[in-house]
């Protein structure tokens, strides 16, 4: 059954993603995204000079994807986007968890260094589809990031590794993903390129694992979830330059669950797909 609900996903295509990996880069509810990996506009590719002056982004996204992290139907999404950068410091919307605040502390031309804390969102709700009922909900918590951008010519390899702050026994995730571009005019830029997201065996639990107690009430079997990669992605998409400060942007996200994820009784299907369309005006 599909739905139609409002929420932060779509963010992870523009503002704060843009400017620094406040939540995993390849979050959907936290290490899918990445799947939403984290979109970057025409001007990002070239790793601007950071500068101690105000500048925010207001945009508007909507995205379908997978209603849980394994589910064979999909949601539509759709939010606002608010940020705001004072040289290295950045603040807004997080993606799937929440509110994000975090700086830099190296940026040249070609290499950022980050530290963010984001939180604010619930990375599961047993609500979102009758296959997690009796599963209960997976709360809100507070996660720690560090990421890493590098930009080499027209190969872009961002990594982000995150963990739970707030005791919410949602363990850790690190994901790698590389984007290649090309750029046929001034104004478009078209981007593609591989990724994967490796969690820990807390954080595989709590998203694939059933415990005895969520087993009968839910009736599906029991099962121990473990460490290793739990998705491999591959993303294409587009950026158009609308105006000097308007951009466009199209993500398309074909993902495929790995290891206990694709085993796990909660998953429908380890085929995971997620479409975002976005527009950012940034002043």
């Amino acid at each position: 059954m599909k739905k139609y609900y409002f929420s932060t996903f779509i963010t992870s295509f523009i503002c704060i993603s843009s400017h620094a990996q406040i939540s995993p880069s390849s979050a959907v509810d936290a290490s899918m995204s990445s799947t939403s990996p984290a979109a970057f506009g025409l001007d990002e590719w070239r790793f601007p000079v950071i500068k101690d002056t105000w500048r925010f982004t207001l945009g508007l996204g909507v995205a379908s994807r997978p209603s849980f992290q394994g589910s064979s139907t999909q949601v539509l999404r759709g939010t606002p986007t608010l940020g705001a950068t004072y040289g290295r410091y950045f603040i807004g919307n997080a993606g799937s968890t929440g509110v994000g605040i975090g700086a830099y502390f190296l940026s040249t031309d070609n290499l950022r260094l980050g530290i963010s804390v984001s939180g604010g969102g619930s990375p599961r709700k047993a609500s979102l589809d009758p296959r997690l009922t009796g599963l209960g909900d997976v709360a809100s918590t507070i996660r720690g990031n560090l990421f890493a951008s590098y930009r080499a010519d027209w190969l872009l390899v961002r990594t982000n590794y995150s963990t739970d702050l707030g005791g919410k026994a949602e363990g850790t995730t690190a994901s790698f993903d590389l984007d290649a571009r090309y750029r046929p005019s001034d104004k478009l830029s078209l981007v593609a390129g591989p990724g994967l997201t490796w969690s820990s065996a807390q954080y595989a639990q709590t998203f694939y694992g059933v415990t005895a107690a969520q087993s009968a009430s839910s009736g599906l079997a029991a099962y121990n979830a473990g460490v290793g990669v739990s998705q491999v992605r591959f993303t294409v998409g587009a950026d158009y330059r609308l105006a000097e400060q308007w951009n466009l942007s199209t993500r398309l996200i074909t993902s495929t669950l790995k290891g206990s994820a694709a085993v796990s009784p909660i998953t429908q299907t380890k085929y995971q797909n997620s479409l975002g369309i976005s527009a950012a005006y940034r002043f």
